[in-house]
């Protein structure tokens, strides 16, 4: 057989010079595709593929977060969005996805009292899509719980300027941003922000005043859990 002929029968794997698949890229693909058939476990499997190839692809985390939200590992999602964050910050910036993500997680966190750390992921989720008011209002709310009232106030305020369609939210924002107003001691502000959350509700207004008396039950609470926590401190 002739060199020539040789050559050309021969596998293109036997070719000097081929160059093996990208095997990272193809399971980044492959994940890609099962993410669209809405098989976000398949995905979550072939994108760890792709980081155990490269460990350092942000996008590939960024994605396999994407694909545990949906499934909902919410934590993992997390860990996820800060590596990618973490390795190249354009993975995730401007991503309404990752923004809600750290929302509920810190949405999470107060609801167990983990006020800190809740507004530490509500402050990511505003750094990465700042046109969104929930996480606005969530670190409000928290702000109010931990006493920081002139920050509630402020953020209450963000939260009023960018939800213009929830009429019942903004009768929230409203109604708590006058408490935090009273419990500074600026009551005739305060009232004024009550009579407009009114205003927003009519016929709801009693479910919001029941929800208003119980935050301000639970910033009492926690006010003397403090005090005691000093007093054994």
């Amino acid at each position: 057989m002739s060199f020539v002929l040789a050559v050309a029968i021969s596998p293109p794997a036997q070719i000097a010079g081929a160059q093996r698949p990208d095997e990272a890229m193809v399971s980044f693909n492959r994940g890609k595709v099962l993410f669209d058939k809405n098989d976000f476990a398949g995905a979550i499997d072939s994108f760890s593929k792709s980081i155990q190839i490269k460990p350092t692809w942000a996008e590939a985390y960024f994605r396999r977060g994407y694909a545990r939200r949906m499934h909902g590992d919410l934590d993992q999602a997390i860990e996820d969005f800060d590596r990618a964050t973490e390795l190249d910050p354009r993975s995730t910036r401007n991503s309404l996805v990752a923004s809600q993500a750290y929302t509920n997680h810190g949405q999470r966190l107060a609801l167990n009292l983990q006020l800190d750390d809740a507004i530490t992921n509500f402050d990511k989720a505003i750094k990465l899509e700042a046109s969104d008011a929930r996480p606005y209002y969530e670190r409000a709310q928290a702000r109010l719980l931990l006493e920081d009232f002139s920050g509630s106030i402020a953020d209450y305020g963000l939260y009023l300027e960018k939800e213009k369609y929830d009429i019942f939210g903004r009768a929230r924002g409203y109604s708590e941003r006058g408490l935090a107003k009273h419990l500074l001691g600026r009551d005739q502000e305060g009232e004024e922000d009550a009579n407009q959350a009114l205003k927003l509700v009519g016929k709801d207004s009693p479910f919001i005043l029941d929800q208003l008396a119980l935050l301000e039950r639970q910033i009492k609470e926690l006010h003397e859990l403090r005090v005691q926590k000093k007093k054994i401190g």
